[in-house]
């Protein structure tokens, strides 16, 4: 299989939007007793977020 960057785009669109969704979930647990929830869920959201940079830099490079 080749991976173009159309297939490239479609994959940081996906990401983008996983990004956004975790980072929202991170916001409705952001109070009292569920910070260590929204910690853990926008540590997640920082590491799809650098996913997401590491793949753009591929699909720029293709």
């Amino acid at each position: 299989m080749t991976t173009s960057a159309a297939e490239l785009g479609s994959i940081i669109t996906q990401l983008t939007e996983l990004a956004d969704r975790l980072g929202q979930a991170g916001d409705d647990f952001n109070e009292a007793p569920t910070e260590d929830v929204a910690t853990a869920l926008y540590e997640a959201e920082r590491a799809i977020r650098t996913a997401l940079r590491a793949t753009d830099r591929a699909r720029n490079n293709v």
